[in-house]
């Protein structure tokens, strides 16, 4: 993937937040990602509750991705020089899914090496169109360009096989199998994307 999720944004001017967009289109127009803040969490809160049986009951027995009322303190956390949670939007505006970008946890560092993980979740009713594999790619890109990252990783179960041909449709390549711990304990398959 080259820097054109972000030199070839023919929208409005960019909005900027800490130096960075707050809105960032793919090139094919398909999706918008906007930066979540304190006035949108509404709507975003409408998402979770709406798709509420995927957020509290995942598929492949993987922990609780996000509890509604965890919201707030969800964005809080992205809003940090390192971290950034978007809405994904299709070309009509309409709110179909969320992305983030975050540093690794210890357990993914690796010395001398700004590693982030780029996350994303489509609503059902929206799910099928290639949002997440435009949204993974434009993250992918605002992470490694706009954020500095040297390298994003995205981690999958071994059994969601529609996640891990999004990371690849965005340009990641497997690297294996890796244990981490979220309640308990998982294998996931983990992607990365270097910067070239």
């Amino acid at each position: 993937m080259k820097n054109e999720y972000l030199e070839d944004n023919n929208g409005p001017k960019l909005d900027l937040i800490d130096g960075q967009p707050r809105e960032v289109r793919s090139p094919n127009g398909n999706v918008t990602l906007q930066v979540v803040m304190s006035e949108n969490t509404d709507e975003l809160l409408k998402l979770i509750v709406k798709n509420n049986d995927y957020w509290l009951n995942p598929p492949d027995d993987f922990s609780p991705l996000l509890d509604p009322g965890e919201l707030k303190e969800f964005i809080v956390s992205r809003l940090t020089s390192e971290s950034r949670a978007f809405m994904i939007r299709n070309r009509e505006g309409d709110l179909v899914g969320i992305s983030d970008i975050r540093p690794t946890g210890e357990q993914d560092r690796v010395e001398g090496e700004k590693r982030g993980i780029v996350s994303y979740y489509i609503d059902t009713d929206y799910q099928g169109h290639g949002y997440a594999t435009d949204a993974t790619a434009v993250a992918t890109a605002y992470g490694l360009y706009i954020m500095h990252y040297d390298v994003m990783i995205g981690q999958t179960n071994p059994g969601n096989i529609a996640s891990q041909r999004v990371l690849e449709k965005a340009g990641y390549e497997i690297d294996g199998t890796v244990k981490r711990k979220y309640g308990k304990d998982y294998d996931l398959v983990e992607y990365s994307y270097r910067k070239p």
